[in-house]
């Protein structure tokens, strides 16, 4: 065990805190919509990929590349409409 493992290792537990603690709190995502292991899987699939999304969205507006965002929203509008 290296120091630069026991770092890492005791980061592990804290690191998924945030991302649920925005989950329920910021983006009001509090109970699974579906019930079944399958249907929980696919339902926090769909918000993982709209939280990346989202997150992508603002990396790319800070570093000056919001003339991007326009065409990817459509491209995401077109792929995820039901």
């Amino acid at each position: 065990c290296s120091e630069e493992g026991l770092k890492h290792r005791g980061q592990r537990c804290i690191e998924p805190e945030a991302v649920f603690g925005q989950m329920k709190n910021n983006m009001n995502y509090k109970r699974f919509r579906h019930f079944g292991k399958d249907k929980v899987f696919m339902d926090f699939a769909f918000f993982a990929i709209a939280f990346n999304i989202k997150k992508m969205c603002a990396k790319m507006t800070k570093e000056g590349m919001d003339w991007l965002i326009r065409p990817f929203y459509e491209l995401t509008v077109v792929l995820f409409r039901c």
